[in-house]
């Protein structure tokens, strides 16, 4: 939800403190992208990171 809550925004911004920065290289995605560019197997990539990567959930 987070990364689709305000349109027009990059994921960079939207997903700051739930993802760390170091998961969008790591997923592949570029931070500057925007949400709805991503399909699901990119966004399972990056949920993946951000679950391994020990920040809290908001």
């Amino acid at each position: 939800r987070a990364g689709f809550g305000q349109r027009r925004k990059m994921l960079r911004r939207s997903l700051a403190g739930i993802v760390a920065p170091d998961c969008f290289e790591a997923a592949g995605v570029r931070p500057e992208a925007r949400p709805e560019e991503l399909d699901v197997h990119a966004w399972g990539r990056l949920a993946a990171c951000a679950t391994s990567s020990g920040l809290p959930p908001s």
